[in-house]
């Protein structure tokens, strides 16, 4: 989260250092955020379904948190 904040005021305009703390404290919202919605959400009790593969697993990972984090308003990134 640390590293994030420091990327985040060295490669933009609109971050200056004197924002680090801000940003830090915005990262640790949004990964608050997203934990909550992953533990709240009905798919993630699949996760512990003892007949999955662990590539289902981590499949089933990915498309969970994907679908959070654009619940949340982020743009899912390509891979």
């Amino acid at each position: 989260m640390i590293t994030s904040a420091i990327q985040q005021i060295v490669n933009t305009d609109r971050t200056e250092l004197k924002n680090f703390f801000s940003e830090v404290d915005k990262l640790h919202k949004t990964d608050e955020a997203v934990t909550a919605k992953i533990a709240n959400n009905p798919a993630s009790q699949a996760l512990t379904d003892p007949n999955l593969t662990p590539t289902q697993k981590q499949q089933l990972a990915t498309e969970l948190v994907s679908s959070v984090m654009v619940e949340l308003g982020y743009t899912q990134a390509v891979i």
